[in-house]
This record gives structure tokens, sequence and C-alpha cells, in this order.
């Protein structure tokens, strides 16, 4: 598949930023705060200044530096919970998993994450359908109680999803106190360490989301109440549980989520180029079950604030939602999700 040239350049992305803040439902009578680091790019700044101005809201940027202990009060705290919208684009201090997020989400602002590279931008802008899909995954797994995930690579686990809130993400937040990641396209919903039960394989070509890597060796891992306990295999393995041990905490390896790719536009294959990004490809690639360890506190009933956190995103499984078929080795066998 080919891909758009990056340009770097605020000119390119106006019109597509204005496109998706258009779908954000953003007016003249709103505040959007615009969010960086010093790492983030400065033309996606320009760019979305520049869209939210042409749709009349009061628009102004907030940086901050990009390597310093994360700012969760105060000021800035102050400015994501009177905003009607923040656009995130902090490279490194990405507010998913702190109370910075979460407590602007609880004042009713309503918070969209960009992170990817311009050629995915422009390759998945949101899309309805991919819309509809992720919010008929949503409505399958609020009230689930179990998820089985299997594969011929020997792949056999039970995540215990009961009492758990799925998130649908499809790279619009349109109304308060949502919070989206443009261009994700997946579901996603915490999992329960009691209950969760099984050997889970990740098996060549699939993706250590975290490092990147892809997997050139299986590697086969225990899972008992919801903890890895078992690392197995070769080259592959040893560098997972490397990383592991490198945070010096157990609750590295609890269960945090799961859930599956949802937009037909992906290319699984966009991480392995040399200039950076692919995470919306990876994650968001139809048909890819993702299964992460470690910190969980953005879903709803999570408590592990780990900084540790792990996707593991595999090809060819088998997915069944308390009985019911939803994938079959990588292939969506429910229509509501085709």
């Amino acid at each position: 598949m080919p891909f758009r040239q990056t340009f770097g350049g605020a000119t390119e992305l106006v019109d597509l930023f204005k496109t998706v803040l258009g779908h954000c439902r953003v007016t003249p009578q709103e505040t959007m705060v615009v969010y960086t680091d010093n790492h983030s790019h400065p033309h996606y700044a320009a760019a979305f200044l520049a869209a939210g101005q042409s749709l009349g809201a009061t628009v102004f940027q907030v940086n901050v530096p990009a390597n310093t202990p994360p700012v969760e009060s105060g000021i800035i705290a102050t400015c994501w919970n009177e905003a009607d919208i923040v656009v995130d684009l902090a490279s490194i201090t990405t507010s998913i998993y702190r109370p910075l997020r979460t407590n602007a989400l609880a004042a009713g602002t309503r918070i969209l994450r960009v992170t990817d590279p311009e050629d995915v931008l422009f390759r998945m802008p949101p899309d309805p359908k991919v819309r509809d899909r992720a919010k008929a995954a949503e409505t399958m797994l609020d009230g689930a109680r179990r998820l089985h995930i299997t594969s011929e690579a020997g792949t056999d686990l039970e995540v215990d999803i009961s009492g758990r809130k799925a998130f649908g993400l499809w790279g619009v937040v349109d109304r308060p106190g949502i919070w989206d990641h443009w261009p994700m396209g997946l579901v996603v919903i915490g999992g329960n360490r009691k209950g969760t039960q099984g050997r889970l394989v990740v098996n060549v070509g699939d993706l250590l989301l975290a490092l990147p890597r892809y997997v050139d060796s299986p590697i086969h891992m225990t899972v008992e109440d919801g903890v890895i306990t078992t690392i197995e295999g070769g080259a592959d393995s040893r560098i997972l549980r490397t990383w592991l041990e490198g945070w010096h905490d157990e609750r590295a390896r609890w269960v945090s989520h799961v859930g599956w790719g949802l937009d037909h536009r992906t290319v699984w294959t966009r991480m392995q180029r040399k200039d950076e990004g692919g995470t919306a490809d990876a994650e968001s690639f139809y048909g890819v079950m993702q299964v992460a360890f470690g910190r969980d506190t953005s879903f709803l009933g999570g408590s592990n604030d780990v900084p540790a956190h792990m996707d593991f995103d595999c090809l060819s499984t088998t997915i069944s939602v308390d009985g019911l078929e939803v994938l079959r080795e990588g292939r969506f066998t429910y229509d509501a999700f085709k």
C-alpha cells in the first residue's frame, strides 16, 4: 500500500484537523486547549490552533517540559478542567493513565489524543464504519463476564471482564467527559485478575508494542489469576523477561485490558518503517487481538498504577464473548464487525 509523503508543514494539516474538530463538534462558544511538551511536533500544534480558530473557538496552547514529573494540580490542571476540549499532543507525558485526564473528564472536558505520523492521520480520518463497529463492540462487552482467546499457536486464555466498562475508540470526542485517541479504531475493556487464567502465546510476527518489536520466536506465557507467572521460549522471551524485571515491581505482570482492532484501513507493518510511528495501525489492525499487562488506571475499576505497560498484539486468534464467537483465526465472524 502506498503511503502519503510526510511534509512536516502545518499548512498540509489544517484542513484535515478542521474536519476532525468538526466531528468533535467544536463551536464558536467553546474554549480549546492544545497541550504540548518540548518534544511535540510544533507544526501539529500550529495546525490545530489554526483549525480551531477557523471554527470560531477560543484557542490557546499550553507547553510543558517533557521530562519533568507530571503536573497534576495548579494552573495546568485548571486549564484542562475548565476547557471544553483538550487536544493532547504530548510526546512523553501522556495523560491516559494520569489524574490529569481522569479529573478533567469528571469536570466534563472532552480530550482528544493525537500522536501518530502524518501519513497515518491522512490515511485514517474518523470513519462512521469504524464508529459503528466500536459502538457495537461496546454494547457487546458491557455486561459480559468472560472473554475466551485461543489460537493454533497455543493460546488458550480466559479473561474475566465482569463488572468492567468497555471503551470503543474511533478518533472523535463529540460529547462532554469522553476521551479518544485519533486515529485509533478498536475496543478495549479492563480485565480482572481473579478468574483470568490460561496460556498466552505471542507468535512469530506478533508485536510487543512497548519495545516495539515484531516477534521472531514464539513466547509462551502462563497466566494465573491474572498474573504472568512463567515466560518460556527463545530470544524474544528473554527480552520480554528482562523488560519486565527492569521495573522491579511484580505489578508489571498483572493483567490490564483486552480487546480487538476494528479499522479496515490499517497497515500491520507500519511500525517496521525507519521513521517512528504506527501505533494506531498495530492496535487498530482489523482483527488483531490485544491483551495488555501492567498499568490499568484508565479503565473502570483499575487500580494498578505501576508505570509499566505492555500490549501484546496478536494475529490469527479466535475470540468468543460469553460463548459467542466474534473472531475466528483473525477474521470476524460477527456481522456487526464486518
